[in-house]
This record gives C-alpha cells, sequence and structure tokens, in this order.
C-alpha cells in the first residue's frame, strides 16, 4: 500500500492500481476534475462558456418584459439568528400600449415646429474641416448646446 502524502501523487490501497498516475481517484472522476481544476489554461473551451453564460443572462436581466406579461418582483429578509424568513412578491400586469394616433400626429408636427424654430434661431451651417469631418458653426452662442431660445 503506497500513499503518497502531496494532492498531485499516486493513491492506491488493498493492492488497487493506481488510475493515472498524478491524480487521485478513478480515470472517469479525474477527467471531470481536469476540467474543473486545471489552471494551466488547457481548457480549450471553458473561458468561452462563461463568457457565453454571461452575454445570455444579461441579455436575459436587460430585455423588457413584453407587453400583456406578468412580472413578478421578490423581495426575502432573513434572519440567521432568530430563525425566520419573511418573503414578499408582487406580480405586476404589463399592459399593452395604447397608441392615440390623433395625439402621434400633433406630436410630430409640434417636434417639427420646434425644429424650425431652433433653425431659425441658431442658422447652423456645415463645412468641413482639413480632416474632411463636417462641422456646424451656429449665429448664436450656444446653440450647440441645445439653446433656441
Amino acid at each position: 500500500m503506497a500513499i503518497q502524502s502531496i494532492f498531485r501523487g499516486i493513491s492506491t490501497a488493498c493492492g488497487a492500481k493506481p488510475a493515472v498516475s498524478g491524480r487521485f481517484g478513478t480515470a472517469g472522476l479525474s477527467g471531470v476534475s481536469d476540467f474543473a481544476t486545471q489552471p494551466d489554461g488547457k481548457r480549450r473551451w471553458g473561458t468561452s462558456l462563461k463568457k457565453l453564460a454571461m452575454a445570455i443572462a444579461l441579455t436575459a436581466c436587460a430585455s423588457p418584459a413584453p407587453a400583456e406579461t406578468l412580472v413578478a418582483t421578490s423581495h426575502c429578509k432573513y434572519s440567521r439568528y432568530y430563525g425566520y424568513d419573511n418573503c414578499r412578491t408582487a406580480w405586476t400586469k404589463v399592459p399593452a400600449p395604447v397608441r392615440n394616433p390623433e395625439q402621434e400626429r400633433l406630436d410630430a408636427i409640434a417636434l417639427q415646429k420646434e425644429d424650425a424654430k431652433w433653425e431659425a434661431f441658431c442658422k447652423p451651417k456645415f463645412s468641413a474641416d482639413a480632416y474632411g469631418v463636417r462641422r456646424a458653426s451656429y449665429a448664436t452662442r450656444g446653440c450647440e448646446f441645445g439653446r433656441s431660445e
């Protein structure tokens, strides 16, 4: 019976065959432990898998809830000293957006009037600089920051 005390040693007991030199456990488990513990970069797709999982999780969390669905918001309080937990879940129905074509038409007209007012006040002129980038110059100071009066 030979057992070495370092982690990556050979472990045999009762005349059993060592699994694979340098690893504890059976040959099947040594492949699993290699996947989880190899720090030397031999894992080819470990970091790619982590990045893919993070991208999927962020996409799922950042996407808005579609209309006519229920959204759950949970809040839990736990006490490890007194042994109680208090969880509250609120379900909210996301309504479908109500569109008013008349209001949308009036908003578009107001936006066009606001743009025309700004152009009349600021009188923007565009010219290309030495690098070919179009630069704007205005007749009144502050127009580059959104001033319109």
